[in-house]
């Protein structure tokens, strides 16, 4: 058991971190197709050829101006969904296999899930967002078009998204990995380590977005 258990707590942190920084990808790929160069790696962006650790990591990147088609948290959801459609569908008797599409569509849900719920706790301590993705993405389709409503319709179809694809995740992984969810106290361990790989993932994405660059 302490075997599986490991091996599923393995899965989620590569999940976690391959998944940001395909996250990351998109918004460099994204930057570049509209003509605004940066530098992306596996949390954050920011000016060509800097690093976060640099002080002028950011330096000027505001004034670049706003991507309103920014696909980063849109390319997140679309592997959410993906996965989530891929562990439902699979009839694969190999356990780890089962596991990784799991990770992969829990560990992507969760990545815009989280970000989604800070931002909103922003609004309710203190009146205003935190920025996110969707966040800076809703702002520009309001400067767009005008509509109160649009600040709000990114952040809301990444909850909506995220949570009906945690939902069905949820549902399948007690009758697909029943060695870890079929059990209450099994269930509440495999949770925590979904938490635990969660917070260790970012502290590697940080090490790493110091390390490895790509420019844009």
């Amino acid at each position: 058991m302490k075997k599986t258990f490991l091996t599923w707590f393995i899965i989620l942190l590569l999940c976690f971190v391959t998944s940001t920084f395909l996250h990351e990808v998109a918004h460099g790929a994204c930057s570049y197709a509209v003509g605004i160069h940066v530098s992306t790696g596996f949390n954050k962006v920011g000016m060509p050829f800097k690093k976060p650790q640099d002080s002028d990591f950011r330096k000027g990147f505001f004034d670049k101006g706003d991507n309103p088609w920014d696909m980063g948290p849109a390319t997140t959801l679309v592997l959410a969904i993906g996965f989530t459609v891929a562990f439902l569908k699979s009839k694969s008797k190999n356990k780890y296999v089962v596991m990784l599409l799991a990770a992969f569509a829990l560990c992507n849900s969760l990545i815009r899930l989280i970000p989604m719920l800070h931002s909103y706790a922003g609004l309710l301590v203190r009146g205003s967002f935190f920025m996110e993705d969707e966040i800076g993405t809703g702002i520009s389709w309001y400067n767009l078009c005008g509509l109160e409503i649009m600040r709000y319709i990114p952040s809301l179809i990444s909850i909506a998204v995220s949570l009906i694809c945690i939902y069905f995740i949820i549902q399948a992984l007690k009758i697909k990995l029943p060695d870890l969810f079929a059990k209450r106290v099994y269930f509440a361990a495999g949770l925590v380590a979904v938490y635990i790989a969660y917070i260790a993932a970012f502290k590697i994405e940080t090490i790493l977005d110091n390390m490895i660059r790509i420019n844009w």
